[in-house]
């Protein structure tokens, strides 16, 4: 029994906005994963969980919302039931297979039960894309549960850096305790946790706001710049539909890393980022709707260090202008790279003075309406908002990864929408390639297809910027 952390609290709330608040890692593979045999592909993937603290976790609420929720061992819940197994409908194209992606995304979970789900589909046919064909491996897990790097690390339990054949991994049985967790277990320990709570409380306020005055300071002396909190509203921010469209696209890793060496100290995520920007403008431009001022893309960092927990949010935000009116692709990565550089220092030297880390650690009774209310009032924003859009990097590393033998081929994520956030963006890299997804509303962005290629063609710009200048003709 563990109490759920603040973050992962407030994440849970979140399903009382009206948008589902869970996250989803898409590995696409060779073709022959169900050939296998559903019983072993089951076992294998019940196997490799296993070993992980969201298994067999399921929430638990305490009585009256006065402290957080906790996750407690479900000793009934059968694993088979999470594992899912069938095939593409339609005519087994990526369009059919990006369509059933966002529909499987689009069905909310069961949250009386373990937060977790995979599914194995088979049936995408052969093309220039995957010539022998694939199938999709989705893991799908509560953004309670864990985030980003938490479900890359999730998933990665179920992969293997060598094909075939494929060694077991022997879990040792995790402790669980075997007795139902009464009411009165559940507020005993919130009683026990109280005194220790309040104390915390009253050393973080104050530490708090040291660190407002210490920002103020900064801000003065000009050594960090405020965070960016207002863009103008566009189409990127609509929620309306409520139904999820998704799709993805890859480049090569040397042309990113190219693109990367025309500015001192930008990285493969700045690169990216220029890309998505510039995709951004010209997708607005061509339906009439281009912003005359910069977006902010909100980029979640990692606090997690170099042991990643996976049964935790550690993240904090970063807000990022997108300096998309800025038509030179190398001046817009060089502006894209300043603002991400300011927003890091911002949030590692100065983020004890946010004031939302007190927030999440009011009680339930409290922080509950209050994150509803507040996502509902930016909801009614017409003309400003504090975020675009977001963008977050779960790196799958550089080594081929195997599932039951079958090669990965491209792998995605999707990210849970709010309100006034009507697309999301992933950023990672496999290999020799580095892969950009959007899922969005369909009412924000309908075209998959066409907004990705407006991407695509932004980094292109980038990337004939890497070319050699020709030399002048000989005018003899």
């Amino acid at each position: 029994m563990r109490q759920l952390d603040p973050a992962s609290a407030v994440m849970l709330y979140l399903e009382g906005t009206g948008h589902h608040h869970h996250l989803m890692s898409v590995y696409v593979i060779e073709p022959g994963v169900l050939g296998t045999g559903a019983e072993i592909v089951r076992a294998h993937v019940i196997e490799r969980l296993a070993g992980s603290p969201s298994f067999d976790a399921r929430v638990v609420d305490v009585p009256g919302s006065l402290t957080r929720p906790y996750l407690v061992p479900d000793t009934e819940f059968d694993p088979e039931d999470h594992v899912r197994m069938g095939s593409i409908p339609g005519d087994g194209s990526w369009r059919a297979a990006c369509a059933e992606i966002a529909r499987a995304f689009d069905e909310p979970m069961d949250l009386a039960r373990p937060l977790w789900d995979v599914r194995i589909l088979s049936g995408i046919v052969p093309s220039e894309r995957f010539p022998a064909g694939a199938s999709l491996l989705l893991i799908k897990v509560h953004h309670a549960a864990m985030d980003g790097l938490g479900i890359v690390r999730f998933a990665g339990r179920l992969l293997d850096a060598r094909p075939a054949p494929v060694a077991r991994r022997a879990h040792a049985p995790r402790p669980t305790e075997q007795q139902r967790h009464s009411t009165a277990a559940l507020i005993g320990d919130s009683a026990s946790r109280a005194p220790g709570a309040f104390a915390r409380f009253m050393a973080d306020t104050f530490r708090t706001i040291g660190a407002q005055r210490r920002f103020r300071d900064a801000l003065a002396a000009g050594t960090v710049e405020p965070r960016p909190v207002a863009a103008p509203v566009t189409r990127l921010n609509d929620t309306t539909s409520g139904e999820h469209v998704f799709n993805g696209m890859h480049v090569p890793l040397a042309e990113a890393q190219r693109c990367r060496d025309l500015v001192e100290g930008a990285t493969i995520n700045d690169v990216a980022l220029a890309a998505i920007s510039g995709g951004i403008q010209r997708y607005l431009a061509e339906l009439g709707e281009a912003p005359a001022g910069d977006l902010i893309c909100g980029v979640p960092r990692s606090l997690h260090g170099e042991d990643i927990e996976e049964g935790v949010n550690k993240i904090t935000g970063m807000s990022v202008y997108l300096h998309n009116t800025c038509l030179d692709p190398v001046e817009r990565l060089r502006r894209i790279h300043a603002s991400t550089t300011a927003e890091k220092h911002r949030t590692s030297v100065h983020r004890e003075a946010e004031l939302g880390h007190l927030i999440l650690r009011l009680p339930p009774a409290i922080i509950r309406p209050l994150t509803i209310a507040e996502t509902r009032a930016t909801a009614t924003k017409t003309t400003e908002t504090s975020l675009s859009t977001v963008a977050t990097n779960m790196p799958r590393g550089r080594a081929p990864l195997y599932f039951l033998g079958n090669e990965v081929r491209e792998t995605y994520s999707l990210l849970p929408m709010n309100s006034s956030i009507g697309a999301k963006h992933e950023i990672t890299s496999l290999g020799d390639r580095l892969f950009i997804s959007i899922n969005a509303d369909s009412a924000a962005i309908p075209d998959t297809e066409r907004y990705l290629a407006h991407i695509a063609a932004a980094h292109a710009e980038l990337v004939e910027a890497t070319a050699p200048a020709r030399p002048e003709a000989s005018l003899l």
